[in-house]
């Protein structure tokens, strides 16, 4: 048994996830400076319901040591591009005593390999945590064969960075090493 594994999640586990989703809300609401009654229609609307309604959505439950230690949500859209599907990470969330053990990681390395083809990851322009994190991760996974932007559009800003890590793509990287 690996001691961080990642799971699909299923709808019994609703409550798990909502759960970890009020906790990812509040934390996130308390780095942006809003008020987490602002937020609460989020948690609340129905959010949650839509991870198991919308067949592109994958939400995935983290677990360490068999211990619920965060969550994630994996989306497959069409790209700008129209070029093919590329799949975002809108949503990934570890427990506060979980982190800076490796476990998030872990759970992302498993979360790619688990869904090849090309990603998009993207943070929010107040998360610099979170930008550090994922610039790091997204660096050793990749060896450095990621792309990152600045988006500054109404509906998204912040750095996105890009890569690919289909079968072909990964054959290729680990050719050039």
């Amino acid at each position: 048994m690996q001691a961080v594994e990642i799971k699909i999640a299923t709808h019994e586990q609703k409550p798990v996830m909502k759960w970890l989703l009020e906790l990812y809300v509040e934390e996130f609401t308390q780095l942006k400076g809003e008020r987490i009654a602002q937020k609460q229609m989020f948690i609340d609307g129905g959010y949650v319901d839509l991870f198991w309604k919308k067949p592109e959505w994958v939400p995935i439950l983290i677990l360490y040591h068999d211990k619920v230690a965060g969550f994630a949500l994996v989306v497959s859209n069409s790209s700008a591009q129209g070029d093919g599907l590329v799949r975002v990470l809108p949503e990934f969330f570890i427990l506060k005593r979980y982190r800076h053990q490796g476990i998030g990681k872990q759970a992302a390395y498993q979360i790619f390999d688990k869904f090849p083809g090309r990603w998009e990851v993207r943070e929010s322009d107040f998360n610099a945590t979170g930008q550090e994190f994922w610039r790091n991760v997204i660096r050793e996974y990749t060896g450095g064969q990621f792309t990152e932007n600045i988006v500054t559009r109404p509906e998204w800003q912040g750095p996105v960075q890009s890569f690919d890590n289909s079968r072909d793509m990964r054959e290729q990287l680990q050719a050039d090493s």
